[in-house]
């Protein structure tokens, strides 16, 4: 499939969730965080307890720019840049590319992927913070891929919040690309 071309990729490809279905699940997502982080805020407003958001880049980019306005606490933010992908479709070693410049000592990290393949990259990301003195790490993804992970369920744990469910095809858009491009595409799709 030729994917340098936007609008034949966008025609050929099956759309799983259009936008305004993705936003209805990231704002779904906002608020069960917003429940399950309610009590970091005391009743001053100020933070209870340190919060920090990491973007597993590039891929929850989209995901994440749209989330965090839905967060009704304070939360700093960064990102970490960590890929097993590349531009390719088959997962392979684990290469961290940048790493977060905030402190992650003692605070609580939400870890936002976009995509739950095989749950390597971020069990990985979130050993990594834990190893940098998170007090505890949640994960958060757009999309969980439905397969089979032989072997892999017992060494890696499920994410905490998910958008949807997708087949388990090569899936694009809302950040997830198709061989380095269409990140941007208005929805999830797959060829």
């Amino acid at each position: 499939m030729d994917v340098s071309n936007f609008e034949n990729a966008i025609k050929t490809a099956t759309c799983l969730y259009t936008l305004e279905q993705v936003e209805a699940a990231i704002a779904k997502i906002g608020d069960s965080l917003n429940n399950e982080f309610a009590d970091y805020i005391s009743e001053s407003g100020v933070p209870a307890k340190d919060m920090a958001l990491l973007t597993i880049m590039n891929g929850a980019m989209v995901f994440a720019g749209k989330l965090l306005p839905k967060l009704k606490f304070s939360i700093e933010v960064d990102y970490i840049h960590a890929t097993r992908y590349g531009n390719g479709t088959q997962g392979g070693a684990l290469a961290l590319l940048a790493e977060p410049k905030i402190e992650l000592q003692g605070k609580t990290v939400l870890l936002v992927d976009d995509i739950f393949d095989d749950g390597i990259t971020i069990d990985r990301v979130k050993q990594y913070c834990l190893d940098r003195g998170a007090e505890s790490v949640r994960t958060v993804v757009l999309a969980y891929k439905d397969k089979t992970r032989e072997g892999l369920a017992q060494l890696v744990s499920p994410p905490d919040f998910v958008g949807f469910n997708v087949p388990d095809k090569y899936v694009f858009g809302m950040g997830m690309d198709a061989e380095g491009l269409l990140r941007n595409a208005p929805g999830i799709y797959y060829f």
